[in-house]
């Protein structure tokens, strides 16, 4: 349970996805808000599929946050057959960080993405092996609901990489 939490931000992973599919887990029922719409949870859990990128909020029935898990599942990429289903544990916003490494295999006819959730003020300061979020070619910078944060998923290449900024991202 240290990884739960009652606040995500969530966006499409894979370029297969043309949406988001997410598990909601907790130990007691709970309501979740997407974007202002509201579901609720049947013994603890609540899967749910949206277009686009999502601000979520897990609650219980007198609007008091309450925690859980957020699993997203990622349908791979449109470039390799079959693509590769991935379940991705989404944390809370009180989990960032300011720093993230990481390392993008090399595989034949990928479309390596780095999907990337930030502070909307640090767009022109935040960088990604050097280049700011807001100069990468062909990527759109898109705000989440009503938070402070925006997505981006700029295409990587295969190799180690970087992630920075002055505030926590995830």
């Amino acid at each position: 349970k240290k990884w739960w939490g009652s606040h995500f931000l969530v966006q499409p992973m894979g370029n297969g996805d043309n949406g988001v599919v997410l598990v909601l887990t907790s130990d007691q029922d709970f309501y979740a808000s997407f974007n202002h719409g509201i579901s609720n949870s049947f013994n603890g859990r609540l899967e749910v599929e949206f277009g686009g990128i999502a601000e979520v909020r897990a609650f219980d029935v007198n609007q008091n946050p309450i925690r859980v898990e957020v699993q997203q599942l990622t349908r791979g990429s449109t470039f390799s057959f079959p693509g590769d289903p991935t379940v991705m544990t989404v944390l809370d916003t009180s989990f960032y960080s300011d720093t993230l490494l990481w390392n993008t295999p090399s595989f034949p006819f990928s479309d390596d993405r780095a999907p990337i959730i930030f502070p909307t003020k640090d767009s022109s300061i935040a960088t990604l092996d050097g280049t700011h979020l807001n100069r990468f070619p062909n990527t759109s910078i898109t705000p989440i609901g009503t938070s402070s944060y925006s997505a981006v998923d700029p295409l990587v290449q295969p190799g180690e990489h970087h992630l920075y900024s002055p505030d926590p991202l995830f």
